[in-house]
């Protein structure tokens, strides 16, 4: 609202309230009657009745202008007060009602994702209950792996401990045969040579 405005409500303002002041049946209008009887009654002058008259109204109408005055500037005040008040809650509820929606789609939104949160727990969890079998799974892998190299290590000292009687069977097979040719030989009258001596000898010596 602008000054002139402003001003424009003021002076309706003040001259309502300062008519309706004078207004009949108010105490201004029931002293001027009050006193035009007290006129009457003693007879006084007209003369006295003006003077009379003229100061009293004039002390009467500088209050009731003053009163006036002041009254329609406090109301004013206060309704320009009021029309603040209410535009800023009208701006208030405006805002709230413009943020309804806004709260609403987030509370639809929050509600969508409850069943997404479930399924993730849902999800967690059996992941969880996954990875706890895949390590049992790979204790007992491991444990197979460590059975499997233990029956390994047991299976290639039993085929050392196999070749090494079969060696051992050979070298005795050997020196058996060797004796044998040896005994041949001499059985049989014959000199026996050298090196199949020294061969023998050392085929016993392996046993």
């Amino acid at each position: 609202m602008d000054i002139t405005q402003k001003l424009s409500n003021y002076t309706l303002v003040y001259r309502k309230i300062l008519a309706e002041s004078m207004a009949e049946n108010t105490p201004f209008d029931k002293i001027i009657k009050k006193t035009d009887e007290y006129f009457e009654k003693y007879g006084i002058s007209d003369d006295k009745r003006f003077d009379v008259t003229t100061s009293m109204l004039s002390t009467i109408l500088q209050t009731i202008t003053a009163t006036s005055q002041e009254i329609a500037l406090r109301f004013l005040i206060e309704n320009e007060k009021l029309e603040s008040e209410l535009k800023l809650a009208d701006a208030e509820l405006a805002i709230k009602k413009a943020e309804i929606p806004l709260k609403q789609a987030e509370q639809r939104r929050l509600e969508a994702e409850i069943p997404l949160k479930v399924k993730e727990l849902e999800l967690a969890a059996k992941r969880l209950i996954l990875a706890e079998k895949e390590a049992e799974f790979n204790t007992q892998r491991a444990k197979l792996i460590q059975a499997q190299a233990l029956s390994e290590e047991a299976r290639k000292r039993a085929i050392e401990r196999e070749i090494k009687s079969y060696d051992d069977k050979l070298r005795m097979q050997k020196s058996s045969d060797m004796k044998d040719l040896v005994f041949g030989y001499a059985s049989g009258g014959v000199a026996v040579p050298a090196n199949m001596q020294t061969k023998a000898i050392d085929l016993i010596n392996q046993i």
